[in-house]
């Protein structure tokens, strides 16, 4: 069988098997975050979307919405720095710039992303610029 041929017989079935460009979902997710544009950050999630981060977690579409924009009003920007993906994950590394006392926080978020929807956002960043003395 030709080569040429049986890669792009292969590259026609990859879709079905998950494959898909996380990268650019990733991209697009936190664009959407960073514009605090609800309906946007909508688009790109599961109706059974996890969250965890190292002070919430939480489950459910709507009910991470609602927590998206508690986000939008005390967080002044977010700034994507790099972003990495390839299969179902992404990898977003990002900067938070939050009123004083908490100021800069940086962050990276690792979604799971199936059916071109992300179902799943683990959150690390350092909890201690949270925590009042």
């Amino acid at each position: 069988m030709n080569i040429k041929l049986l890669l792009a017989t292969l590259f026609l079935f990859l879709p079905a098997y998950g494959i898909q460009d996380s990268k650019e979902i990733g991209r697009s997710y936190y664009q959407a975050m960073a514009d605090k544009n609800l309906e946007g950050v909508a688009t790109f999630l599961d109706d059974d979307v996890i969250f965890l981060a190292p002070l919430a977690i939480v489950i459910g579409k709507q009910e991470f919405l609602a927590r998206c924009e508690e986000f939008f009003a005390c967080c002044s920007t977010l700034t994507i720095n790099s972003i990495f993906g390839e299969y179902d994950q992404a990898v977003v590394i990002f900067d938070l710039q939050y009123p004083e006392p908490i100021g800069l926080v940086q962050a990276v978020a690792v979604l799971q992303i199936k059916d071109q929807l992300i179902g799943r956002i683990q959150l690390f960043y350092d909890v201690r610029l949270f925590i009042r003395d």
